[in-house]
């Protein structure tokens, strides 16, 4: 699966919101796969932070809603 460029300047747009603001971050994407099938993606970006309110990793996770859709 080839995904477009701009998911990777979006997705790194958002990693850079959920670092600045230190809160969990969540979108959703639309695949469309060459055999025509549309899927759809809950999207997070989920800031961990360490005992001094420091980001520590930031955990990243999708669901399928496509039947949502």
């Amino acid at each position: 699966l080839q995904l477009p460029a701009a998911w990777a300047a979006r997705r790194t747009e958002l990693f850079g919101q959920a670092l600045a603001t230190q809160q969990e971050v969540a979108w959703e994407e639309e695949v469309q796969h060459a055999d025509g099938r549309r899927e759809y993606l809950l999207c997070r970006y989920q800031p961990v932070m360490d005992g001094t309110s420091n980001v520590r990793m930031v955990i990243s996770y999708g669901s399928d809603i496509t039947e949502r859709h």
